[in-house]
């Protein structure tokens, strides 16, 4: 039977491939035909990771306001921020193990990869919560001064954790299907679920701070199982648990690396998509609303990845290569108008900010004093998401975290620090973050450019090969 994967992309090359057609009128069918595969994927994607943002910001936000100031300070969403990301990260291997298999139509391989993916984040999750758990005298080190209160927020957080652990791997297990509207539907209902909870309980009931976390914690936990119940239904890749005594035989120690490649490199994702933001906004006191702003950029950029990562997976997986190398391409065009319409709406909203934002943010005024440097910075991540896509797919993820990692610290740190306190530069390191992201990015777009999609389809199939011994 064709994976749905596979059926798409070998829509796509029927359509390029029909002589009887123009150049011009095959080029166009064909990119509308990806574009729409890419916006079915993309769309869902962002909105699932759009609401699972907003549940822990609403929490926050309402504890902040209503409960104690202790739930919403930096430490607490320092915590938060990094927890998510890394986990999200390890997750993101799953997207290469299970786009790859599913292309190959290797879906045993499937099930096997999620479960051994749930067994390596839960284990990796451990380390978090022992954080957690010491999370009092960390703030109290960093002067904190609401560090034994907002302890006690981090202490419910810590079942969260291990929700991260079981739903994103169930995340990607579909998305590698090309299922993601399920998740979704899941994590909107669960957003308006937690929303009446939160209401309930530290409105009405006067929860505090740990059962405000706890609720949070409950939220999430929801969505894992929900979503878990709903593969069951998976006819042709939920079969039966593996047999995990054959963990390294079936890859469990590939994976194990990969899940470590997969979280550096949505760490410094999130790092080049976010921080910029973040630094911006303190120039004008404006971090919170900067902040956001990059978070919401990050989370839409985000899904766009997660589309293409799925598109380059599963075509490597299926070996058709000229169908990754179209889908590369359409992705990079949809990006770019992407983030010119994003950049417009920061402009409109400046503009005409007394009708639309509430009385009282400095949401105006954080957009008008940074309007155009959040532009500029809207377009130019506009990369991130095609290139970090592209190497999710590809399986690039150890090569990808040597090239962050290098240019972040050896170029975006050394030239920030020397531009702010040598040369007295007052946005030096905004200044060493961008540059160090535009040379990641030149050298990530010369991999892409450069790569054999012939040569990558061939190494796929002799990587899928060991991980299961049948088709």
């Amino acid at each position: 039977m064709e994976s749905a994967g596979g059926e798409n992309l070998s829509g796509v090359d029927d359509i390029l491939s029909d002589t009887s057609r123009s150049y011009r009128s095959r080029l166009q069918a064909a990119s509308l035909t990806e574009l729409k595969l890419l916006f079915n994927l993309a769309a869902p994607a962002a909105l699932a990771y759009l609401t699972t943002f907003t549940m822990a910001f609403s929490t926050l936000k309402l504890c902040g306001h209503l409960v104690d100031k202790a739930a919403y300070n930096w430490v607490v969403n320092f915590f938060q921020i990094v927890t998510y990301t890394c986990m999200l990260g390890m997750s993101r291997a799953v997207e290469t193990a299970c786009g790859q298999a599913h292309g190959a139509q290797k879906y045993d391989v499937l099930v096997t990869q999620l479960q051994k993916s749930i067994i390596l984040l839960t284990a990796a999750g451990l380390p978090f919560a022992a954080i957690y758990i010491v999370s009092s005298p960390i703030m109290s080190f960093l002067e904190d001064e609401f560090s034994p209160r907002s302890s006690r927020f981090v202490y419910g957080l810590i079942p969260q954790i291990f929700a991260y652990a079981v739903y994103f791997p169930v995340q990607k297990f579909l998305q590698a299907q090309n299922i993601v509207a399920p998740s979704a539907y899941i994590s909107a209902a669960a957003l308006v679920l937690h929303l009446i909870l939160n209401w309930v309980l530290i409105v009405k009931l006067h929860f505090g701070l740990l059962g405000a976390s706890l609720t949070l914690s409950f939220s999430w936990w929801l969505l894992a199982i929900v979503q878990f119940v709903y593969i069951l239904r998976c006819k042709y890749t939920w079969r039966q648990l593996s047999d995990f005594a054959d963990f390294g035989r079936l890859g469990g120690g590939l994976l194990a690396r990969s899940v470590l490649d997969s979280m550096a490199t949505e760490f410094f994702n999130f790092v080049f998509s976010v921080i910029p933001f973040v630094v911006a906004g303190t120039f004008v006191n404006g971090e919170g609303t900067s902040a956001v702003l990059g978070i919401w950029v990050y989370v839409i950029w985000l899904g766009l990845s997660s589309a293409l990562s799925t598109r380059v997976s599963n075509g490597l997986g299926a070996g058709r290569p000229e169908a990754v190398q179209f889908s590369v391409a359409i992705a990079a065009l949809a990006s770019f108008t992407a983030s010119l319409l994003l950049a417009a709406l920061v402009v409109l909203f400046s503009s005409h900010r007394n009708n639309i934002f509430i009385e009282g943010s400095d949401a105006p005024r954080v957009l008008v004093e940074l309007r155009p440097f959040l532009t500029f910075i809207i377009v130019l991540s506009s990369v991130h998401p095609i290139l970090t896509g592209v190497a999710v797919g590809c399986g690039w993820q150890l090569y990808v975290t040597g090239i962050d990692i290098g240019c972040f610290y050896l170029i975006g740190m050394t030239l920030g620090c020397l531009l702010e306190f040598y040369f007295q530069y007052e946005t030096g390191l905004l200044l060493g973050i961008v540059v160090s992201g535009l040379v990641r990015n030149v050298i990530l777009s010369w991999m892409v450019h450069r790569a054999d999609w012939i040569q990558e389809v061939n190494r796929v199939r002799i990587g899928v090969a060991p991980w299961e011994g049948q088709k």
